[in-house]
């Protein structure tokens, strides 16, 4: 039942359902409080509501699983929120490691560099990302706003193009 109840949550998650969700991966926790999958999923979904409880879960799932790299990169998205860019660097650097191939941490890290002023190395993790995962619109997006930010107006309009040609939504 655990497995129908997290692809049940994953769908709602998908559809913007999060209550919903929540409700699916606390009836699994109810019964396994350490089920890594519905706590990472649960991480997710605390996430996307910008939910306060999201420290603890990221808490809990670290201390089952110290090495989780989605827990990771939640720890690092909430300490990039709190303008602690050297600490999360540190901590996405560490979810990198775990899961290579995750795009969204590495487009976490160019973000944090650009905010630490490291420019060649945010643009060469953007770069990264999209050579990578060429069909991910979002690391266009966010690349095209560093290009904007860094007034390389032409190269962050082509970015932007790319990333609607991929999603028009």
């Amino acid at each position: 039942e655990p497995v129908v109840l997290l692809a049940a949550a994953e769908h709602y998650q998908l559809h913007a359902e999060y209550p919903r969700s929540r409700e699916l991966l606390d009836r699994i926790l109810e019964t396994d409080s350490e089920n890594v999958a519905a706590l990472e999923r649960l991480c997710d979904v605390l996430a996307s509501e910008g939910s306060l409880e999201l420290a603890a879960v990221i808490e809990q799932l670290l201390a089952i699983d110290g090495g989780n790299a989605r827990a990771l990169f939640h720890q690092a998205t909430v300490l990039q929120y709190q303008n602690r860019f050297d600490e999360a660097i540190k901590v996405i650097g560490r979810s990198i490691e775990t899961d290579p191939g995750n795009m969204r941490a590495r487009n976490l890290l160019a973000i944090l560099y650009s905010n630490t002023f490291q420019y060649e190395r945010a643009e060469a993790e953007f770069l990264q990302a999209l050579e990578a995962d060429p069909s991910d619109s979002i690391s266009y997006s966010n690349y095209g706003l560093f290009l904007l930010n860094r007034g390389r107006y032409g190269e962050a309009i082509a970015q932007y193009e790319r990333a609607i040609d991929i999603d028009p939504e």
